[in-house]
């Protein structure tokens, strides 16, 4: 076997008296001499610098250290880290000997495969499991009693990638040694615990790494975030180690991956063209005793470092969860989004922040986020927390479609989702709202929306997040104070009727008379009387119009001009289509069976709709409604087509399910049908009617 280059430090020469702090539970351990700690020298190959140290292990925790003499660096010998302790010294090699630098340049000197710089690497790593260590032990006192251990660092370009598998153009992670926690094992206990928190809240190791060189780097003035910093260290090492890279190095190589992110290759290429002449510029920057790191030089470099690999800039940035909805939307996790927008030092505009203070400008002074704010103090103090020490903010949706482009005649159109979380009350800000979903606009978006809600629900419970504003750990809970939306996207969302007989107004069930709604005269000039000041002291009841009073459902006008015959006069059965038999369920108000007067106009909420489902679903199970039966009276709540159909259809199988069954059986197996939860399992009730109000979604101009 042919010996690589080697160069050793005189082991005689290291000072075995020192006191150094135990990374495991921070003892504090003196080393003497004769204590003959297990010396460890890295050996120097090819340009990849080198580090000597020694093994011990701790007196008082028994745990195996490893230690090195020329910056004090101390680390856990650890499965993970045991060829750590040369990457953490890249790229400064303080601690490589001038003295013992050994030449490797090419003897012929005609290598064609290195570089025209000083960062000359070699496809291939030199094999040391067959060097005998005592070869290298110049010292006999200390050869006797030392086991020297040879560790090849790990250089930049060499073998780069060959952890990462390549699927469709995408890198996935392949070989980790160890989980994202167990990574951390090796650190003094209040780090651990400080990245243990992180990982709690965004649940993967690039993100809690991501945040916690955001919080450990929030006041020291640097003019590059930590978080880069420290994703530009893992970039260049290869290592979810937690140090950070200096600014003007990581200033580059984040502006490399805003330069490289979304183009082609041969755009790429051109980047990488001019690279050389960033070296110049770079290295005047640097810290004294700093070294350049080798940029990217080819494609598959900048993949390894800047773009699409495991250990790359890109693939390490915190980013939102996207999953697929359905077959057509994609949508990005409501509760990560906030997570990373908090992170990232944007502040929501809380009702109530961390310390109980209440703001009240804007939005935040409205009766909707007093209701909200207590809504969400109660389910803090029933969760057993502090309702003063929870930050409670509010959060607001918006959808509609767009056409994605004026040239296309098929498929050009879009539907989006947005959440805006809490902006402040001087006016809009782009930092706080977000799209969380995405798909065509012909699509069914209700799988969506329903998601949406249900994450939106989560968010009422306290739960501790990262606030990169004030560097701090808060409480914060989150709940939707308005859904906005224009009124055909409101009606499909809501599965209420747009216009027809009584869907004309929205959140009300209401017949609306062209002749009888409306102010007449008399009505009319009282009304401009009062605006004037002229008070009308009479006790006149209007028998001609309803004076546009949706609550005063007893009015003449209501009862002449909704009863059942006028309403269904356009039917082919007339008013025969409009059930008459009674049902065991309690009837909602205003929808009295059989109807003796008018069907009077009434306010909708969610529960009214569900308590008219539950009547048409138990009637047609029974056998006692036709479809026409059910489809008239669910229509007086103006409740949409598709709702009316999934109701009917799922009662009708509850048909055949019961037809087998005596009476008794039959009342017991209907009850349980009817529990709500089950309605919406079958289909019968629409999901967003249970996780939100109809109050929310606001009537608002669009």
């Amino acid at each position: 076997m042919e010996n690589p280059d080697v160069c050793m430090r005189n082991i005689s020469s290291f000072q075995l008296e020192t006191t150094i702090i135990c990374p495991f539970k921070e003892c504090k351990v003196t080393l003497h001499s004769k204590s003959s700690p297990t010396v460890v020298d890295v050996v120097k190959m090819k340009n990849t610098g080198y580090v000597a140290g020694y093994i011990f292990r701790c007196p008082h925790c028994d745990e195996e250290i490893i230690h090195c003499k020329q910056c004090d660096y101390v680390a856990c010998m650890s499965k993970y880290t045991k060829y750590k302790l040369i990457n953490q010294h890249y790229p400064s090699r303080h601690c490589q000997d001038d003295d013992v630098m050994v030449d490797t340049s090419d003897e012929e000197g005609n290598n064609e495969n290195e570089r025209d710089t000083n960062f000359n690497i070699d496809n291939e790593s030199p094999d040391l499991s067959e060097i005998d260590s005592a070869d290298f032990c110049d010292d006999d006192s200390v050869s006797s009693n030392c086991s020297v251990q040879f560790i090849p660092p790990l250089c930049y370009h060499e073998d780069m990638g060959l952890d990462d598998e390549v699927e469709d153009g995408m890198v996935t992670d392949e070989g980790d040694d160890a989980s994202d926690l167990e990574i951390y094992q090796c650190l003094t206990w209040s780090t651990y615990d400080t990245i243990r928190t992180f990982y709690q809240i965004f649940e993967d190791r690039a993100t809690s790494t991501y945040f916690y060189h955001q919080y450990q780097t929030a006041n020291d003035g640097g003019s590059v975030p930590g978080g880069i910093r420290g994703l530009v260290y893992l970039c260049l090492h290869r290592d979810y180690s937690l140090n950070r890279c200096e600014d003007s190095i990581s200033k580059l190589f984040f502006s490399l991956l805003l330069l490289m992110h979304g183009k082609t290759n041969n755009e790429i290429e051109l980047i990488l063209d001019v690279i050389n002449g960033i070296y110049v510029e770079v290295v005047r920057l640097l810290k004294p005793g700093s070294i350049m790191p080798p940029l990217p030089l080819s494609t598959d470099e900048a993949n390894a470092q800047i773009l699409t690999q495991r250990f790359s800039m890109l693939r390490n940035l915190p980013i939102e969860k996207l999953e697929k909805v359905g077959v057509h939307h994609a949508f990005a996790s409501i509760e990560r989004t906030i997570d990373i927008m908090m992170g990232l030092g944007v502040r929501p505009s809380f009702i109530q922040d961390e310390f109980g203070v209440r703001d009240s400008r804007g939005i935040n002074g409205s009766l909707a986020a007093s209701n909200l704010l207590q809504e969400l103090r109660t389910i803090a103090a029933n969760s057993s927390q502090n309702p003063d020490k929870v930050a409670i903010g509010w959060i607001t949706l918006w959808s509609d479609s767009f056409l994605a482009s004026w040239i296309k005649q098929k498929m050009n159109s879009a539907w989006v989702l947005t959440m805006t979380v809490a902006h402040p009350s001087e006016g809009r800000s782009d930092l706080h709202t977000f799209v969380i979903a995405i798909g065509p606009s012909k699509a069914v978006h209700h799988d969506v929306v329903t998601k949406a809600l249900r994450d939106v629900s989560k968010l009422c419970q306290p739960k501790l997040r990262y606030c990169g504003a004030t560097n701090k750990f808060i409480l914060t809970s989150f709940d939707l104070i308005a859904y906005l939306s224009d009124r055909p996207e409101r009606n499909h969302l809501t599965f209420t009727s747009l216009l027809g007989n009584f869907g004309k107004r929205f959140g009300w069930a209401a017949f609306c008379c062209e002749k009888s709604l409306p102010s007449c005269t008399q009505c009319f000039q009282k009304r401009i009387n009062s605006m004037l000041g002229v008070v009308d002291n009479s006790t006149y009841i209007c028998d001609v119009c309803a004076d546009w009073d949706y609550n005063n459902s007893e009015a003449l006008a209501w009862k002449n001009g909704s009863s059942v015959e006028i309403v269904f006069k356009s039917h082919a059965k007339g008013a025969e289509v409009y059930p008459t038999t009674n049902s065991t369920q309690i009837i909602p108000v205003g929808r009295e069976l059989p109807e003796q007067s008018h069907i009077r106009p009434q306010r909708q909420t969610f529960e009214w709709l569900i308590a008219g489902i539950k009547v048409a679903f138990s009637m047609v199970a029974m056998g006692r409604w036709y479809k026409f039966h059910s489809d008239s009276f669910l229509s007086t709540f103006g409740i949409n087509k598709e709702a009316r159909n999934g109701c009917y259809n799922a009662a009708k199988s509850a048909n055949n399910e019961l037809k087998e069954l005596s009476e008794a059986e039959k009342n017991v197996q209907l009850r349980a049908m009817l529990e709500t939860k089950r309605l919406v399992a079958m289909g019968a009730v629409p999901a967003v009617w249970v996780l939100c109000s109809l109050s929310k979604f606001l009537d608002v101009p669009m």
